[in-house]
């Protein structure tokens, strides 16, 4: 009886464990999704900022230069 019992505490150990081990797992994929969204959303503002300097500058130049030299 006394067998009985433990190997029932020690299967309820083993899901609760699991559980947790499943719980970890879901905040991890969740936290590398946040992660990636945020440098995926980097990678485009610096593509803007770039892109907007271009277009700044060639419009400088085309209006004679009114910003500065282009380099």
């Amino acid at each position: 009886m006394l067998a009985v019992a433990i190997s029932a505490v020690a299967a309820v150990a083993v899901a609760l464990v699991l559980v947790v081990v499943v719980i970890v797992e879901i905040v991890v994929a969740a936290a590398v999704a946040v992660v990636a969204v945020a440098a995926a959303a980097a990678v485009a503002a610096a593509a803007a900022a770039a892109a907007a300097v271009v277009v700044v500058k060639n419009v400088s130049v085309y209006f004679g230069n009114l910003t500065g030299p282009y380099t």
